[in-house]
């Protein structure tokens, strides 16, 4: 027994010399970049094994400690943080850093290897087959499936409001899925509810169990389905389908990628946005104020040229992607070395963004955890570096939903707010955010739904 030990210890020691060794250049690299000192083996590991709610806390004091630029072993694997705005700029859009990151492979564990979770040639094929889609003019296309869905979302909230907190999200989240359903994926409503495995992801069934049954007559389904649509106006499926670049496993992965990642998102930032006014009377009385003034009483699809005319609404809207990101951290592989202002990321490390933290940094924004649409008022934004603000991401691998995303969630919202006034039995304070792949509140999204007429 002593001897097998003994022989264990010297294999482990001799395979650690041995990953020095090979990885010196890296390590010598290292030394040179400040960071928290690391243990045998683990790395910094063990400061990151605690609760998703104090990660933010976590990364916050390491950025204080050790400044903008820093690095932090996660076992053999070097992370280096960067959260200086110029060199976010010169990273994000070089092609040395155009891989995602190891903390995408348990995205593609979970989802699936596609568009969100990817990169690399087969990443980029996919990506330029399903652009079309989430371009302004085929978002302006969607106009009418929005207002019906929104329409249909507060028909259901007249029925429930009378009973008291409702966690917004849950109403949202089933709204926004059935607006990707009708929109990105060319289903009608009767066939969203016919597809099972669409319809688990709508009643909130855990993902990974919904894309494992996922099975041929789901695909069949789809194929089925798509084959009785004009090419006039092509779905994300049909485009998929006719590009014959997808294998079945790869279209369900896909088709599953696109849905979530459209669907999830989308009802976060409408849910933090609806939160913010029912904690923020002021904001809310404003925005309902120029809801009025655009919109009115006048019932109909929300158009682009309306959303123009509604400044404050924007700003609620940056306001609240500065606070709750999409993405709370970005991370990718640095396949080759790079020089940035005070230092070089080695090839083999990683280049994580912390942008959730980004957005609250004290250096940028003058009193960060606080609401304040006024941040993004022309005169504000010209004062600060432009890449402090990076909800989307930058370059080449930016979020392909980003025209999609203000489209939907602005449209709730506006429908929302037009009909109901929202307040708390909580205060702003008390919100309890934790970061997963993006920011969510760990207590749900309560708020106390009026009807504007009551009000009156």
């Amino acid at each position: 027994m002593l001897l097998a030990v003994v022989l264990l210890v010297f294999v482990v020691l001799g395979a650690w010399v041995h990953w020095r060794y090979k990885n010196r250049k890296l390590l010598e690299i290292s030394k040179k970049i400040p960071g928290p000192p690391t243990i045998p083996i683990l790395g910094n590991a063990l400061y990151f094994m605690c609760r998703p709610e104090e990660m933010i806390k976590i990364t916050k004091e390491l950025i204080k400690e050790y400044g903008s630029i820093l690095r932090f072993w996660l076992g053999p694997d070097l992370n280096i943080v960067v959260s200086n705005p110029d060199d976010i700029k010169i990273l994000l859009t070089n092609n040395k850093v155009s891989v995602k990151g190891p903390q995408y492979k348990y995205m593609s564990d979970l989802i699936g290897v596609g568009i969100l979770s990817g990169s690399g040639s087969k990443w980029r094929k996919h990506r330029k087959v399903v652009i079309p889609n989430y371009g302004k003019r085929a978002v302006e296309s969607y106009n009418d499936v929005c207002y019906r869905e929104a329409e249909i979302l507060v028909d259901n909230l007249y029925k429930v409001h009378q009973d008291g907190v409702q966690d917004i999200y849950k109403h949202i989240v089933k709204t926004t899925s059935y607006i990707v359903c009708q929109s990105l994926m060319g289903f009608t409503r009767d066939e969203t509810s016919r597809i099972p495995c669409l319809q688990n992801v709508i009643d909130e069934s855990p993902r990974k169990e919904a894309l494992k049954n996922i099975n041929e007559d789901d695909l069949e389904l789809l194929n089925s389905e798509q084959d009785s649509m004009r090419n006039t106006k092509l779905s994300v499926i049909d485009r998929l389908i006719l590009s014959q670049e997808l294998n079945d496993k790869e279209l369900i992965e896909e088709t599953f990628t696109l849905f979530t990642s459209s669907q999830e998102a989308t009802a976060k930032i409408t849910s933090f946005l609806l939160l913010m006014m029912a904690y923020h009377p002021k904001c809310q009385d404003e925005l309902y104020s120029e809801i009025l003034n655009v919109i009115g009483n006048n019932h109909g699809p929300i158009i682009e040229d309306d959303l123009k005319r509604m400044p404050y609404l924007e700003k609620c809207y940056k306001e609240v992607l500065r606070l709750y990101p999409i993405g709370v951290m970005l991370q990718r592989t640095v396949t080759d070395d790079v020089e940035i202002s005070t230092c070089t990321l080695p090839a083999g490390s990683s280049l994580v963004i912390p942008i959730f933290n980004l957005h609250r940094d004290p250096r940028f924004w003058e009193d960060p955890e606080a609401f304040d649409p006024e941040r993004f008022s022309t005169e504000n934004t010209k004062k600060r570096n432009p890449f402090c603000y990076i909800p989307f991401s930058l370059g080449p691998m930016d979020c392909l939903g980003r025209f999609l995303a203000g489209k939907f969630i602005k449209t709730i919202a506006i429908t929302v707010l037009r009909e109901f006034r929202l307040s708390s039995i909580n205060e702003y304070k008390d919100l309890n955010v934790i970061m997963a792949i993006s920011a969510k509140s760990a207590n749900g999204y309560p708020v106390v739904l009026t009807p504007r007429q009551q009000c009156n």
